[in-house]
């Protein structure tokens, strides 16, 4: 069988490797894997093997191809070593049972081979035949602890590549801590962007992405590095770091290179300074190099000594400026948030106007300047230049803000501090009015969901978004003629909770939210297992996100604080995931890293759509409650999204095994036993005439035949009066 070269890019186990040819012009080569024939080894190969051919040329020939699945299984050379009978030999992988079974005549001497191989290693003890535990490690996916902690030098094994910047790494710290692995972010530079075969999100290969990707991929990919880690970037998910190659640092060979650009937002923390960045930087201008190809180098004008004309770009000691700017504004914020959070509402004067929600504000008792943001809300965002262009209705509300703050006497209330040193919170004029909601109520800024959720003014918020939404003000008014139809969403959904007859938690059902459900709670249990509990009462506030422990099974969810009470030491919480609540100590409180806050809650909180159902305690509250159960079950039910209302679900329920039509769901089988009426005030009724018109006449069937809370007569009348 034919023999030929390659490179191994990268080993993805003791039995699987990843080769490549060598690059042609400036087009990245093409990639093949390759299985060792006959062999089976562990998942996790031994870190300090892994990688002994990876950037080495070998040889391989294709020895069989599983039909099904394509795979093909070869044999690798290294020079003259066979490397499947060396793995065998060291004990790092077993023959395969099939093997056994079906070597023809061609390969049968070569699978006697690894047979006899695999008894001498079994017979010393060696490798998977030994001691497990000594070769056993601890691997980390997700970091269990908070991201600070680990803003320290490491060794690291470079295993996978995204772009020429982004990069995902196993970080090896002394012995005994566990193995991690981290997403990593070149401090100091941005390649261009390669993302590709993500489902349900569009490819996008900037220029020279993949040049890139394959210049920083065939130099450290699984090549033991030295990892500095410097900060964060995003939303605390991905690290700021340098990476350091025997050979130099490699950030600095791919600016050099033109593949990629000096980044200002990250410069700043680069353990070296920015210095040779920028130098790299320069001289690949000058050179002209890949991205800097169209770059025009500006001659400098000649002029008089004293007198001559320029534009002043930059200082000359911009970086050294930018570092000194935000170490001191970082550091200051933390100094004073705790002060600022302990004087409640603090006195001071707006003295500048940014946009709609973020101000510089002089703060007199404390004699300086802040720059404070509005918590809950987002507003338009204006352009910073003539030639840039302005988020719709963002200049209305940037004169909206300057015409009712500036220059004059406000409070702020401090929430939190912003990883620039933006103090967040509420700002408040005449000691009454707080200026998001004056925002809101105009229609000049949106909710910003996770945010307002958080705040203790949470339900103001949505209200006053509310009001402008009904009132159709700027942002609410640019409605499209979809959203001005009925709306067909349909969902399949399982009902997780149930709190009244119309009101209950669901889960939507597909299986991307269910593989991603378990993962997490697979490892959110394995978390749990090694963290203590919150013992600090302060902490804990309505609308945080912790993670509680339930009382029927003792495991761990993800849940949100309902309610503090602290002279019985316990809180009422509401499990995120499933919708049911209860109220439990705080010894089964415990804080949540931020990594199990990104996926979104599973469960949604839910209402029947165009009804008003009595409340669990109120006249018919109980049998419309054990009514809707009877309905839902423990099936899988089809639901039409009809509205959303600050993260409540407005829904039409239907059960695929009874509904044949849309006019069959469970919201008119409550109405049709007297146990709902149809609600005439909702404002999204307009977009569902038909629907409501036929609701009515089943309410109206009831009332004659006296069910449910018309068995004494027409409830109609008063029903705004009843507990709903």
């Amino acid at each position: 069988m034919a023999v030929s070269k390659a490179i191994v890019k990268c080993v993805l186990s003791g039995d699987t490797l990843i080769i490549r040819g060598k690059p042609t012009g400036n087009q990245p080569p093409r990639e093949k894997q390759i299985s060792l024939a006959y062999i089976q080894a562990p998942r996790m190969g031994s870190q300090k093997k892994d990688d002994e051919i990876v950037g080495k040329e070998i040889t391989f020939r294709i020895d069989y191809t599983v039909p099904t699945t394509n795979r093909e299984y070869g044999s690798v050379f290294l020079g003259s070593e066979n490397i499947t009978q060396l793995i065998v030999r060291e004990g790092w992988a077993k023959v395969r049972e099939d093997g056994r079974k079906n070597k023809d005549d061609s390969r049968g001497e070569e699978v006697d081979n690894l047979v006899a191989l695999e008894s001498a290693a079994q017979a010393a003890g060696k490798g998977i035949w030994g001691d497990k535990d000594k070769y056993s490690r601890i691997v980390n996916y997700i970091l269990q602890e908070d991201a600070r902690t680990y803003l320290s030098k490491y060794k690291g094994l470079k295993i996978d590549v995204r772009d020429g910047s982004s990069l995902r790494v196993l970080l090896i710290p002394p012995a005994p801590a566990p193995q991690q692995y981290l997403n990593i972010n070149i401090s100091g530079i941005k390649a261009p962007t390669v993302r590709k075969d993500i489902p349900d999100v569009e490819d996008l290969v900037e220029p020279y992405g993949e040049e890139a990707k394959y210049f920083v991929e065939s130099r450290l990919l699984q090549r033991n590095v030295k990892v500095i880690l410097e900060g964060l970037s995003g939303n605390n998910q991905a690290f700021n770091a340098t990476i350091l190659h025997p050979a130099g640092n490699i950030a600095e060979s791919l600016v050099a290179v033109g593949l990629a650009k000096v980044a200002d937002w990250s410069i700043t923390v680069v353990t070296d300074g920015p210095i040779k960045l920028r130098e790299a930087e320069k001289k690949a201008k000058e050179k002209r190099l890949r991205l800097w190809q169209d770059h025009v180098v500006r001659s400098k004008a000649g002029g008089d000594d004293h007198e001559f004309e320029g534009t002043v770009h930059r200082s000359s000691c911009y970086d050294q400026l930018l570092m000194a700017d935000q170490k001191y504004a970082s550091i200051a914020s933390r100094q004073f948030l705790h002060s600022l959070q302990r004087y409640g509402r603090v006195p001071g004067v707006v003295d500048f106007v940014n946009n709609g929600s973020r101000f510089k504000i002089y703060i007199p008792k404390e004699s300086y300047k802040l720059t404070f943001v509005l918590s809950g809300i987002r507003c338009p965002r204006p352009g910073r230049s003539p030639a840039d262009k302005s988020e719709p209705f963002a200049v209305e509300a940037l004169e909206f803000a300057t015409r009712k703050v500036l220059q004059r006497d406000v409070e702020i209330e401090v929430e939190n501090v912003d990883k620039v040193g933006g103090f967040i919170g509420s700002l408040w004029l005449n000691k009454t009015e707080n200026f998001a909601i004056l925002l809101l109520q105009e229609g000049l800024a949106t909710i910003h969901s996770f945010s307002a959720d958080q705040s203790p003014y949470s339900r103001e918020l949505y209200a006053a978004e509310q009001i402008a939404k009904d009132e159709k003000k700027n942002v609410d008014d640019a409605v499209t003629a979809d959203e001005a139809e009925a709306r067909k969403e349909y969902v399949d959904v399982v009902v997780s909770e149930i709190i009244s007859g119309g009101h209950f938690y669901v889960q939507v059902v597909n299986d991307s939210n269910i593989r991603s459900l378990e993962k997490m709670m697979s490892e959110f249990g394995f978390y749990h297992k090694s963290t203590t509990a919150i013992s600090n009462v302060d902490k804990i506030k309505a609308g945080q996100i912790v993670s509680a422990q339930f009382t029927e099974d003792d495991q761990w969810y993800r849940a949100r604080i309902r309610k503090n009470i602290p002279e019985k030491e316990s809180v009422e919480v509401v499990y995120i995931d499933y919708g049911n609540s209860e109220t439990i100590p705080l010894s089964r409180i415990r804080s949540i890293p931020d990594n199990f806050k990104q996926l979104p809650p599973h469960a949604c909180e839910a209402v029947l759509s165009f009804l008003k159902v009595p409340d669990r305690e109120a006249d018919y509250g109980g049998e419309a409650y054990e009514r809707l159960r009877d309905f839902v079950g423990s099936k899988q039910l089809v639901a039409n999204i009809d509205h959303r209302d600050n993260n409540v679900l407005h829904l039409t329920l239907y059960d695929p095994a009874q509904s044949e039509s849309s006019d069959a769901s469970i919201n008119a089988e409550m109405v049709r036993d007297g146990l709902a009426l149809v609600n005439n005030k909702l404002g999204y009724n307009k977009k569902y005439l038909n629907m409501v018109k036929k609701l009515l006449e089943v309410q109206e069937q009831a009332k004659k035949d006296r069910v449910g809370m018309f068995e004494y007569g027409d409830v109609t009348a008063d029903d705004d009066e009843r507990d709903y």
